[in-house]
């Protein structure tokens, strides 16, 4: 019953990172201090899509790539290139961050609520019939390569 409980475990950057994977992102703010501006942005969407890495039957790991969308929020002037890239990076590193965090705590419990072990499954169900039985120490092993894109807007 790991799943019914997590709603209960996971707090803060963890909350937040679990939501973003689901796709369903709440309130997520990013506010910075710029060299000649300030900014603040808010996620509105995010989709997380995963590759399986397989080496023969072997699963090696997993990529997951999450696009993040964000709203430029407030701001004293507009951004220049540089800024917006700052800002940009900012956000990546927020939403890598959180993102880790659930990842980790999921992965400690072994409960993989995400479905990515489903995931996985569709995409090679002959291979997937020889790890499905130890998808939970396998997911627990697993450190995905995690690929972060955002994209602002104003």
């Amino acid at each position: 019953m790991k799943g019914e409980l997590l709603a209960g475990y996971l707090e803060g950057r963890e909350a937040r990172g679990l939501e973003l994977l689901a796709g369903r992102p709440g309130v997520n703010l990013l506010e910075g201090e710029l060299p000649e501006n300030r900014a603040a942005l808010r996620v509105t969407q995010a989709h997380t899509e995963m590759s399986p890495i397989w080496e023969g039957n072997k699963l090696m790991g997993l990529t997951l790539t999450c696009r993040v969308e964000a709203d430029l929020l407030e701001y004293r002037y507009p951004l220049s290139d540089q800024e917006r890239k700052e800002l940009t990076g900012r956000l990546a590193s927020q939403v890598e961050n959180q993102i880790r965090g659930a990842l980790d705590k999921l992965r400690q419990w072994q409960a993989d609520c995400l479905g990515l072990g489903a995931q996985v499954a569709l995409t090679s169900p002959g291979k997937w019939q020889a790890i499905q039985e130890d998808w939970p120490s396998i997911f627990a092993a697993l450190e995905p390569d995690l690929q972060i894109r955002v994209s602002i807007q104003e």
